[in-house]
């Protein structure tokens, strides 16, 4: 590259990085004015105007253990969903199944004979806002909750691994989830926690979800939602137990031959493998020239950094699966457009084929970020869709 072109590279990044902030500037502006208006909304304020019914299912273990999964679903609950439900039914969790949208009859036939109770409510607050009520709900209703989850339908539950994954959210920790994010706030991932009676009990989580208002914008679920109520429960002395930590593939990273290493960087979304393409080049280099037994290059760090320093479920999900059985994927990896739809089948082919088909197309009927709206697509970029 001429030092001409260099520099002329230099100065489109540069405008690039003006342009972007001043869009998520506007997009702020716009969250703010959509908050605004959101509290004139008198469902945000009473739950008896958002919860619409609450039905009573056949199925109670009598255990004071429940699990609250939160269901946006118009069409008969597909099996990835299924599975989940009847993954913690097996694990002796009364589920509480959370309506956010007028089910289809099929999926209340279900529901009603895999469930303890079902909630139906207004599609206010998303799935923070679900889990504010369903927690509602149960403390009318119950004397005791030994164990809670929380759960929502935003991950594909793959049966290989879930009753172990079940198992372990009933472990001896007060605060245990799946996975953790440090991108922007760290805060554990909120499609699946689990709660000890101490922390259901405890003033932090009592006045977490009693001041918690359901607003109905995306960022606000994560950074008011998820992130919030980390923040107060380790403030309170409840440190998580993550059950799927970046460092914990280490030891399965370290490879001898370049051929290895490029495998492992296939299962990386493809904005990291951009990134650090020239560092991952480098690193194949260095094993070509090393010998089997040298040990000395580093193999895992850089992919360890590059699940770090983002969603560590988008990130890393492909490679906790191969080495820890993670058996969740989360259902916008192809519409955030960290793989593409091909890539997803080569990461998934040892499923069975009907569960691969169920999930190709769910991602395939998602469609991408790249095929929104011009003015849909500017929001998607800085994480208000």
């Amino acid at each position: 590259m001429t030092p001409f072109k260099g520099a002329v590279n230099l100065v489109g990044e540069a405008i690039g990085t003006v342009l972007f902030f001043v869009e998520h500037g506007f997009v702020l502006t716009l969250e703010g004015i959509r908050r605004f208006v959101c509290r004139f909304d008198w469902r945000v304020y009473d739950e008896k105007l958002r919860i619409l019914n609450v039905e009573d299912g056949e199925l109670s273990h009598g255990r004071n253990k429940f699990v609250i999964f939160v269901i946006y679903c118009r069409v008969p609950l597909p099996p990835f969903t299924t599975s989940a439900i009847e993954a913690f039914a097996a694990a002796g969790y009364d589920v509480v199944a959370v309506l956010n949208l007028p089910p289809h009859d099929d999926a209340i036939a279900y529901l009603r004979q895999r469930t303890r109770l079902i909630v139906h409510r207004a599609n206010v607050g998303r799935d923070f806002g679900g889990y504010k009520d369903a927690i509602s709900v149960l403390r009318s209703r119950t004397g005791v909750i030994d164990r809670l989850i929380i759960a929502n339908d935003s991950i594909f539950y793959l049966e290989d691994g879930l009753s172990e994954v079940m198992a372990r959210l009933d472990g001896p920790a007060d605060f245990i989830g799946a996975s953790e994010v440090f991108d922007h706030h760290y805060h554990v991932g909120s499609y699946l926690l689990s709660f000890s009676r101490k922390v259901v009990e405890s003033n932090a989580f009592k006045s977490f979800w009693e001041s918690y208002k359901p607003l109905t914008t995306r960022r606000w679920a994560i950074l008011k939602g998820e992130g919030r109520l980390s923040a107060a429960l380790i403030k309170a002395g409840f440190q998580p137990d993550v059950l799927f930590r970046a460092e914990d593939l280490r030891p399965h990273l370290a490879v001898t031959k370049p051929a290895e290493f490029a495998d492992l960087i296939s299962l990386l979304p493809i904005s990291s493998r951009r990134q650090f393409e020239r560092k991952f080049e480098g690193v194949c280099k260095r094993l070509g020239a090393a010998t089997a037994t040298d040990g000395a290059v580093d193999t895992a760090s850089p992919i360890i950094n590059a699940v770090t320093a983002s969603n560590q479920m988008h990130t890393g999900g492909f490679l906790f699966r191969r080495f820890m059985r993670l058996p969740i994927i989360k259902r916008d990896i192809v519409f955030r457009e960290l793989y593409e739809l091909t890539e997803v089948r080569r990461a998934l082919a040892d499923l069975p084929p009907e569960a691969l088909d169920e999930i190709m197309q769910d991602l395939s009927s998602r469609g991408t970020g790249a095929q929104l709206a011009a003015w849909s697509r500017m929001l998607y970029r800085h994480s208000a869709i």
